[in-house]
């Protein structure tokens, strides 16, 4: 289930969504073929204590850059955290 979509600013194009199941994908709706790609892949980490997926409750794309975007979640254990999109990695 998404919980939250949210467009790059100034493209119509493109958006991020943040789901229940521990993803975050990304749309382009101006490609062809393949539907999305997947930026962040929660599944894998799991809550130790509860043995459930970490969901991601909410997303949000840096207006100033569209490059960065911040995710959060979590039922028992809140988190955030910073990606930049294109080395995908975790800044904080």
């Amino acid at each position: 289930m998404v919980h939250k979509l949210d467009l790059e600013p100034g493209s119509p194009y493109v958006f991020l969504s943040a789901s229940q199941d521990g993803t975050v994908r990304l749309f382009d709706i101006r490609e062809k073929g393949q539907q999305h790609t997947i930026l962040v892949d929660l599944r894998r980490k799991r809550n130790s204590t509860f043995k459930k997926h970490v969901g991601i409750d909410s997303i949000s794309i840096n207006p100033l850059n569209p490059n960065y975007f911040v995710i959060g979640g979590g039922v028992c254990i809140h988190f955030y955290k910073i990606y930049q999109i294109g080395s995908i990695y975790s800044i904080i």
